[in-house]
């Protein structure tokens, strides 16, 4: 029953465009922090980073001719566009991959919270709490968010 309700509430949450966090109620930030770590080094050792070059390709445009309402005209020439040469990560998708795994295996779940709207300050917790309705995440530049319930 507790694990349907919990389920309602990321389903419900997930649908709010905001941030995204992984979440375990009850679990310490500094843990979540390092279980990430953990999980991020283990996928970029199972799949590192490859590079490779691609081009995309290029497009002719034919040239026209534009004439003004007195029937004078000019020729507009053609031109390309495209070749631009870029690089690509073929392992990119597949690490993503490998960390929503092994953070689902530490019992984590990756969810979409909205930010907080908040009016006044905030006691955050260094724990995660229950997730509810009104349950919100505060980003934290180049750190996970912190997860909070304003009421």
């Amino acid at each position: 029953m507790r694990i349907g309700m919990v389920g309602a509430v990321v389903l419900g949450l997930s649908g709010c465009a905001g941030v995204q966090t992984y979440y375990a109620e009850g679990v310490s930030l500094a843990t979540r922090d390092r279980d990430i770590a953990l999980c991020e080094r283990a996928a970029v050792q199972d799949f590192p980073v490859e590079r490779a070059i691609r081009t995309r390709p290029r497009v002719f445009h034919p040239g026209r001719q534009i004439c003004d309402a007195e029937g004078r005209c000019v020729l507009e020439p053609g031109h390309w566009t495209g070749g631009e040469i870029y690089t690509v990560d073929l392992n990119r998708d597949a690490r993503a991959r490998a960390v929503v795994g092994c953070m689902g295996g530490r019992g984590y779940t990756l969810i979409s919270l909205p930010s907080c709207n908040l009016d006044g300050p905030v006691a955050a917790s260094t724990v995660m709490p229950r997730l509810t309705e009104e349950t919100c995440a505060i980003s934290r530049r180049g750190a996970t968010p912190y997860i909070v319930n304003p009421s």
